[in-house]
């Protein structure tokens, strides 16, 4: 099989995404597969949360891979059930590990050091990685077009089909003009509400997304973000917008619930509900609160991890702990959204009760969201914690919020540019 007809396959498996990667000798079951820089590179493979482990004065994180290996005689898969992902912190590098073990179709060609050996892999949203292993003159290796392909990681190269799809169906949305307020419900486009988030799942619907259906970025390794503007195009101005709403795995917080949490740092309203809100930066004491946000186990000025251990955490002026994410859970929710993100500018407008919203065709894509630049940014006050939670006897909700404004995306991405579609 030549390269059309892999891709073709790997397409009808179910992969929206292939994915090709030169092997060095090293490359082996030996001594592991490099597969990039930090895990942003890696931001398209699909695995589990990332779990610290130390060993000595040695750091890394280690994250389950759903994996399998295509067979091209006989087209079968064969599962490899214990592939992990391991970014080894202090060399800065990611490397796929134990992807033979246990898996009956493994190809010998994993233990060769032989120069030329091409890896392709396909990704299918939410369910894992295909992959195949060919030597340097078979006839998929000597018909890949390596040099069309474009470069995602320090290690592989991407198909470009990715970029021109999204393109395509964000230039279809826009071309749809108004669209009543709408979600995908049991494979069904219903109406819904004149709710906060309904401009998010209108824009998902068009692309055939339930909420919080697909775990990762939304849309062929895109995560989706729409954002409302009186008039086109949009302007970066110090607006919010929300990367990212994942609850805290430590703290008070976690330990004794929303209710203990608000009535030891919040405040009550006429309403009667207890509620914590207010922009918290790393290094700067709240004035309502009294909590100040830290970042441990990062240093900015080496950009390097010192402690996998650490984490980002709201301290009151006890020093107790009110709320943290450790690194483990911070990171992981990053490497599995932000690497490319598509802001989409939406106008809105209410008649006889009904929200409606028209999508813009000139569009903000940001490419190369790594984690360090995350980091950066919480380092420097740019990325900050913007909590929504509120109590009552009756009811409650909890929303864990880290959002940045749009003058300074460019500080979170590699390259960040209107395109018009």
């Amino acid at each position: 099989m030549d390269w059309d007809s892999t891709c073709a396959h790997l397409r009808s498996l179910g992969c929206t995404s292939i994915h090709a990667k030169r092997l060095a000798p090293n490359d082996n079951s030996k001594n592991q597969i490099y597969i990039g820089r930090s895990i942003e590179s890696v931001s398209e493979i699909p695995c589990g949360a990332l779990v610290a482990h130390t060993e000595g004065d040695k750091m890394h994180f280690r994250a389950d891979v759903t994996w399998s290996w295509l067979d091209l005689q006989d087209l079968k898969v064969h599962p490899a059930p214990h592939t992990k992902l391991i970014w080894y912190t202090r060399h800065d590098e990611v490397r796929l590990s134990g992807f033979m073990l246990g898996c009956s179709g493994a190809s010998p060609l994993l233990r060769s050091r032989d120069a030329g050996r091409l890896l392709v892999f396909g990704v299918r949203p939410g369910d894992g990685s295909i992959a195949v292993i060919v030597p340097s003159d078979d006839a998929l290796a000597r018909s890949c077009p390596w040099d069309d392909l474009r470069n995602r990681s320090s290690a592989y190269r991407t198909a470009p089909e990715n970029d021109s799809d999204i393109r395509s169906k964000l230039r279809s949305l826009a071309a749809r003009g108004w669209i009543e307020s709408c979600r995908l419900h049991g494979g069904n486009v219903v109406p819904y509400g004149n709710n906060n988030n309904s401009i998010g799942y209108t824009m998902e619907a068009h692309f055939g997304l339930a909420p919080n259906g697909v775990p990762g970025p939304d849309y062929l390794g895109w995560e989706l973000k729409a954002k409302t503007t009186s008039a086109f195009p949009l302007k970066l101005k110090s607006s919010p917008l929300t990367l990212m709403t994942t609850e805290p795995d430590g703290g008070l917080y976690a330990d004794r619930g929303l209710e203990m949490f608000l009535k030891t740092w919040g405040y009550q309203g006429d309403d009667g509900r207890w509620r914590i809100t207010g922009r918290h930066f790393v290094g700067a004491q709240h004035e309502r609160t009294g909590l100040r946000l830290q970042l441990t186990g990062f240093d900015p000025a080496s950009s390097k991890l010192t402690n996998i251990n650490g984490g980002l955490e709201l301290v009151d002026a006890d020093g107790t702990v009110a709320l943290r994410w450790s690194l483990s859970k911070l990171l992981s929710k990053w490497k599995g959204k932000h690497q490319n993100t598509a802001i989409v500018p939406a106008m809105r407008r209410v008649v006889d009760g009904k929200a409606y919203f028209r999508f813009d065709n000139t569009v903000l894509l940001c490419e190369g969201g790594d984690i360090y630049r995350m980091l950066h940014c919480l380092a420097a006050r740019r990325v900050y914690f913007d909590p929504g939670h509120y109590w009552s006897p009756t009811k409650s909700k909890k929303r864990t919020m880290l959002r940045i404004t749009l003058t300074d995306l460019p500080h979170l991405f590699t390259t960040s540019e209107f395109t018009t579609l």
